[in-house]
């Protein structure tokens, strides 16, 4: 009873610092890429600033910090921006979603 009830409790203690942590991560990198993107491109740069808030991968907003770095333009930041979205879309999409083939 009470040593099952402090293990779940711990386990679900660790699962939502672990949540958090992943989460306070994620921030910080969307906020690292927008400030490469302000530095470079001014106030432009504000225009991809909700839609780099939904990309939730860290390797991908790694990539895009690199990307920001180096990228000709906001524009082509943008475009590769929204690649790498809806790439992280379909990725959950596969994932999440029940099989179809019924043969």
């Amino acid at each position: 009873g009470l040593q099952q009830g402090l293990q779940q409790g711990l386990q679900q203690g660790l699962q939502q610092g672990l949540q958090q942590g992943l989460q306070q991560g994620l921030h910080a990198l969307q906020s690292t890429v927008m400030r490469v993107l302000r530095r470079r491109f001014g106030e432009d740069a504000e225009r991809v600033r909700e839609l780099l808030a939904q990309v939730n991968s860290v390797s991908i907003l790694e990539q895009l910090h690199e990307l920001a770095l180096d990228v000709p333009s906001l524009e082509a930041f943008e475009a590769q921006l929204q690649a790498a979205r809806e790439a992280q879309e379909q990725v959950f999409e596969s994932e999440g979603a029940p099989s179809q083939d019924d043969s």
